[in-house]
This record gives structure tokens, C-alpha cells and sequence, in this order.
């Protein structure tokens, strides 16, 4: 599916590991996020949530050093999720 195409590119850029799943296996029971709204109240098919490259020790304040980093590796995951959802929109 489209998340394990991003993580696949994420990964490919620095070799950081990331998961997929659905936000409440992967990261944790969370109501109301955003992915809820946006598939449930404004029928977004493609939804999803992204979370940055810290495994919990800096939380949302990553050091300088990993913020070019972590642009890059998201932008390679987003270019190719929206690589999928393409494929699936304009069939």
C-alpha cells in the first residue's frame, strides 16, 4: 500500500528505520487525530498521519543536525506516496 511504498523511501534516503500501520498499533490509541477527520468527516480517501525520525529522545524538538535530514527523507516518503495514490486516482 501507499505507507509501506513512503517508509520504503524514507528508509532509502539515510537508512532510518520507520514503521506503517494504522496510528494506534504504530505510535498510540489516539482519538479524534487527524486521519479520523479527514477520512471520516471530510471523505478523504487517502489519509494519513507522518511522524518525524526521533525514536523519543528528543520528541518534537530535534536537534539542528537531524532537521535537513528529516526534510529530505520525508520528502522522498511523500513523492512516493504520491506516486501511489496517482497510480490509484488516474487509472
Amino acid at each position: 500500500d501507499g505507507s509501506a511504498k513512503a517508509v520504503k523511501a524514507l528508509g532509502a534516503v539515510f537508512g532510518t528505520n520507520y514503521v506503517h500501520g494504522n496510528i494506534g498499533s504504530t505510535i498510540y490509541i489516539a482519538s479524534g487525530n487527524t486521519v479520523d477527520w479527514t477520512f471520516g468527516a471530510a471523505n478523504i480517501t487517502f489519509s494519513y498521519a507522518v511522524e518525524l525520525r526521533d525514536t523519543g529522545e528528543y520528541g518534537f524538538l530535534l536537534p539542528e543536525d537531524q532537521i535537513v535530514p528529516t526534510g529530505k527523507e520525508t520528502l522522498a516518503g511523500e513523492l512516493a506516496l504520491l506516486q501511489y495514490i496517482e497510480g490509484k486516482v488516474y487509472v
